[in-house]
């Protein structure tokens, strides 16, 4: 499921006409920081108190694993909102 939300997040960025500019430092710190910040929360959140147990590798691999990729799609979908508000705003003034 998380591959086709996220390229359904994708694919709504582009038919709406986000376009993800490297070179504008607005772009840079929107798309650096939301990641930054949503694996931040996640891990105090979710990962604080996960035990990393080597004898049952699988168990720990999905331990992390699984919060990490609901993160995944949920920062797509906060940078596509961000940057469709400023191609929306763009239109409406």
């Amino acid at each position: 499921m998380i591959p086709f939300y996220t390229l359904g997040t994708v694919y709504f960025a582009h038919a709406v006409g986000v376009k993800f500019n490297w070179s504008s430092i607005k772009d840079k710190l929107i798309l650096l920081t939301i990641p930054f910040a949503l694996l931040t929360f996640c891990y105090f959140l979710f990962l604080k108190n996960i035990m990393v147990d080597l004898s049952q590798p699988l168990k720990t691999f999905l331990d992390f694993a699984y919060p990490l990729g609901d993160i995944i799609p949920i920062t797509l979908a906060l940078i596509t909102f961000v940057m469709v508000k400023d191609v929306v705003l763009r239109y409406v003034v």
